[in-house]
This record gives structure tokens, C-alpha cells and sequence, in this order.
């Protein structure tokens, strides 16, 4: 091996709160990809990894053996990665015995978008940064080409900071000191590889390397810097739990639900080939195939929304399927789903009835009362699941379905085709961009609400060829429209603040006025 790396990735990561509570730190967004391919493509093809594991340590293994499996990693266990105990120090030193030889060591939480290279008689050697203050970070005096100073954090007089980068040649050294710190207070939460530096520098000499980039994910201030100057080239809605990794040849997609991906497994073989291709899978993780194409959200070719729905018949929806219980699933998904997430709005206990100049039913009364026998069918299709443009990859020769939802109430392989229908309609109205741009609007006035969206001319422009395509096939506009509306009530829970509200009442309203 040209050279041996250690990653720690096991701590807890708790200075990032939110952001680590469903996965490991080094697991966290950084532009279209995890911190961790940030530093593991950073090394040449022929480097050893050895990665320490404690936190959602299996989500960590799972990920690197999916997206790097022409790479050599030699997984560590860490037994103790929270509290009285635990630490970085701890973690290195349970990754010892594979570190007998000069190695680097890079903190999980040090982002840099240099290779970091090391010459063949190079001795020890910490990577530094200028910045302005020590507050969070270890720090070096310096002088000629030498350390002469290796100092805690707050140190006011100091050169450069310490990034979590370093190369220890003299490993032997390392270790000797390292195991004298942490013998001497093994409760030490804060025991570090700093520990052995300040210990070492009496013994032998180090130099440093200073880096012109540097970035620090290792806590929210620092991390959300770091996402301000490294931006995703993908709409993706980013969420706590889920999240997507775009590689060179593959995509992985990650979601802490281990039930969920499961089926979404099932249901990627089913749709195969309109959906891109598994390529491997683990409890948490699947890996597939990246698609050239771009989204259609992207598209401004006129027509192509009726272009679409003629593909999707001829496609997708073409497959189906009758049983008596499909209409016990619609029930769940349109009624039971909707008065279970509205009954958890606490803005139920103030909700206003007049929107818009309309005055509406309470929204329990509304979804009680909704016609049933439009609403349920026996007869499903396949389906996508969530079927917005920011799903459908247009491609040379075609379309490829992404992100599609993992069941239909309890059905995998079949569901109901107006849903698919819905969910584009409600697209239509409603992109991410826009609400990304705060585009939508909710004002209070005494015992009304104001509610309005802003919509792309375009694609609203599209309204005529989808209602186009739903009277040529004979398809009831009335139960989509109820659908959509139904949608928009159904999303409101899972926001916070402003838009939940808006979701609540615009989707109130827009119900109201379709039954």
C-alpha cells in the first residue's frame, strides 16, 4: 500500500445535533455527497483506510463497502464512543494494532479539497490553516519551517490552527504517549491525538503544511459555512433521515428506515427497467446506477407534460390489477392517513374557516365527508408513488422514474393510478424551487387567512394538455382535483412554521372547493 490512512468515525457527533441524530457525522451532506467521500477521494487509489466505528458504525461500513468497493478498508470496532471514557484518543487507540507503520491520521470532520500528499522522507508533519481565531481548535507557533509550539484551544499567541490532518512517522513514539495520557486519566473524554503531540515535539521535530482550503464540519456554525460554499448541483429536499449520494457512476441513496428501504428494494426490481438499476444494497443503503438525462423539472419543451402521460400509459401504468381490497386501501391511504396526520396539528385548536373570501367546513368535517365512492377503486396499476417532475429523468431514448415510494398503503407492486395523477397535477402548482424561494404566501387577518403560491407560467401552462390527456382516456378530473388537494393537507404536518401552515389551508381550501 502507498499509504495507510486513519479515520475516526466514531463518535457521536453531538455538536452537530440534527444533523447526526439518524446518522454518523461523517455521513453529513457536503454538496452532493457524504463529508467522508470528501476525504476518501482525496487519497490515492492504492491507500489503505482504517476506519474506526462506533456511532451508526454500520451505516458507515454499509456506505464505503457500497460506493468504494475497488478500495481497501479495514473496519475497527470501538466498544466505548459515548460518555465517561470515550474519546478521540480511546478510538485511535483501539485502531493500534493496524497502525504499527507511518500513517496519516484525518479527523472525519476535516474537509479539504486539496489531495493530500506526502513525500517518501517525510518526517513528522501537522496540515495547518490561518485562521483568525483558536476559540474550537488546537494551535501551533512556528518558526523557519519547524513547530516549536503545540498549544491548547483560546491560546491567543499562535501561528496557524490545527485541521485534524497529520502525518506521524514516528509512530512508535505516538502510540508510547498516547497510551501514557490515557492511562493516566482513562475518563478523559477530551484525550486526543493532540495529547501525544504536545508530548512528542520534546522528542522529535515537526513541520507543517499549510493548507489554502480548509473546512470543518465538525460542528452546526462551521458545518453550515461549509454547506454555503460547496452547493449540491441537485434539487434534492434534504431530510434528517434520508439522503442521497451522487458518485461517478452510481447513486446511493440512504434512509434510516431499514423496513422502508427493504420494500423500496422490492419495488426497484419490480419497476426495473423504468427505474435505474440496483447495483447492491444493504439494510440502510441502496446502491444504483447513475442516469445521464436531466430532470423534467428542468424541461421547457412545449407538450412534453402530454408526451409524458402518453409514456406513463403505455409504460407504466399499463400493468393491472383488480381485488376487492384495494378499495380498504384507499380508505387507509386517502382517509384514515389524513385525519391521523391532522389530528397531530396543534393549529387545529385555533383553525380558521374563512380562506380567500370562502367560507370553509372545519377540515375534519371536510375529510369525513368526502365522496367515497369517487375516491375508492378496485382496480390498481403500477405505480410511482410520487410522480413530480423532480422524479422523471428524461433521457435520449426515454424516461427513467427515480425516488419512487416504497408502497401503497400495504401494497408493493400495485396502487391506485390517481395518485400518480395527482401528485403530477399538484406539481404543477407546486416545485420545489419555488418553495425553496419562499414563494408562497400565508397572512392572518382578524378570523381570515390569505393564501397564495406563486406558479411558473409554464408549467401551469401545462394544466390544458394534462386535462387533455384525462378526458381522452376518460378519467375522472374530480377525484385527481380532490387527490391534489388531499396531498397538499397530507404534507402539511411533516414542515414546521410557515409552510405548514400555508399546506394546512391551502390544501383546506383548494378541497373545500373541489367536492
Amino acid at each position: 500500500m502507498n499509504r495507510t490512512v486513519l479515520i475516526t468515525t466514531s463518535g457521536i457527533g453531538e455538536r452537530l445535533g440534527k444533523f447526526t441524530k439518524y446518522t454518523n457525522k461523517s455521513l453529513v451532506k457536503v454538496g452532493d455527497k457524504y463529508a467522508i467521500c470528501c476525504i476518501i477521494e482525496q487519497y490515492h487509489d492504492d491507500t489503505e483506510f482504517i476506519i474506526t466505528l462506533g456511532h451508526y458504525g454500520n451505516y458507515v461500513k454499509d456506505f464505503l463497502t457500497l460506493a468504494y468497493p475497488e478500495k481497501h478498508f479495514v473496519f475497527v470496532d470501538v466498544d466505548l464512543f459515548v460518555g465517561k471514557g470515550s474519546s478521540l484518543g480511546y478510538s485511535m487507540l483501539k485502531a493500534a494494532n493496524y497502525l504499527q507503520k507511518p500513517f496519516i491520521f484525518h479527523c472525519c470532520d476535516s474537509i479539504v479539497t486539496n489531495k493530500i500528499e506526502i513525500k517518501d522522507n517525510q518526517k513528522n508533519m501537522l496540515f495547518v490553516y490561518p485562521q483568525e481565531t483558536s476559540e474550537h481548535y488546537t494551535n501551533i507557533k512556528v518558526k523557519n519551517d519547524s513547530i516549536i509550539e503545540i498549544n491548547s484551544k483560546k491560546h491567543l499567541d499562535f501561528d496557524y490552527v490545527y485541521t485534524g490532518i497529520a502525518y506521524i512517522y514516528n509512530y512508535d513514539i505516538f502510540w508510547k504517549y498516547l497510551k501514557r495520557s490515557y492511562d493516566k486519566d482513562e475518563l478523559n473524554s477530551s484525550l486526543s491525538d493532540v495529547d501525544a503531540f504536545k508530548l512528542m515535539i520534546a522528542d522529535v521535530e515537526f513541520s507543517y503544511n499549510l493548507l489554502h482550503s480548509w473546512y470543518d464540519t465538525g460542528n452546526i456554525e462551521s458545518y453550515l459555512i461549509l454547506k454555503q460554499a460547496i452547493k449540491s448541483n441537485y434539487c434534492v429536499i434534504e431530510k434528517d433521515y434520508e439522503s442521497l449520494c451522487f458518485l461517478e457512476d452510481k447513486v446511493v441513496k440512504f434512509i434510516n428506515d431499514k423496513e422502508i428501504n427493504k420494500k423500496r428494494i422490492i419495488r426497484g426490481n419490480y419497476l426495473y427497467p423504468l427505474t435505474p438499476k440496483i447495483l447492491g444494497y444493504t439494510d440502510n443503503f441502496i446502491s444504483m446506477e447513475y442516469v445521464n438525462g436531466d430532470l423534467l423539472s428542468n424541461n421547457y419543451e412545449h407538450g412534453f407534460i402530454y408526451k409524458l402521460l402518453e409514456w406513463s400509459k403505455e409504460n407504466l401504468w399499463n400493468e393491472q390489477s383488480k381485488n376487492k381490497e384495494y378499495m380498504n386501501c384507499c380508505k387507509r391511504f386517502y382517509i384514515d392517513k389524513t385525519l391521523d396526520r391532522l389530528g397531530k396539528l396543534e393549529l387545529l385548536i385555533s383553525e380558521k374557516n374563512k380562506i380567500n373570501g370562502l367560507c370553509c367546513k372545519n377540515v375534519m368535517e371536510i375529510v369525513n365527508n368526502l365522496p367515497l365512492e369517487t375516491l375508492l377503486t378496485n382496480n390498481f396499476t403500477r405505480f410511482h408513488g410520487d410522480f413530480i417532475l423532480d422524479n422523471i429523468i428524461k433521457t435520449n431514448e426515454s424516461y427513467k422514474l427515480i425516488d419512487y415510494r416504497h408502497e401503497f398503503d400495504n401494497q408493493l407492486k400495485y396502487g391506485d393510478i390517481y395518485y400518480d395523477l395527482a401528485k403530477l397535477r399538484h406539481n404543477l402548482y407546486f416545485n420545489h424551487n419555488n418553495i425553496a424561494k419562499n414563494l408562497f404566501n400565508i397572512e392572518y387577518r382578524n378570523d381570515e387567512v390569505i393564501v397564495d403560491l406563486k406558479c411558473n407560467y409554464f408549467l401551469v401552462q401545462q394544466l390544458s394538455d394534462f386535462d387533455r390527456f384525462v378526458i381522452e382516456n376518460k378519467y375522472d378530473l374530480s377525484k385527481i382535483k380532490i387527490l391534489t388537494a388531499i396531498i397538499w393537507l397530507n404534507m402539511s404536518p411533516l414542515y414546521d412554521g410557515k409552510l405548514r401552515d400555508f399546506l394546512f389551508y391551502f390544501g383546506k381550501y383548494n378541497l373545500f372547493v373541489s367536492i
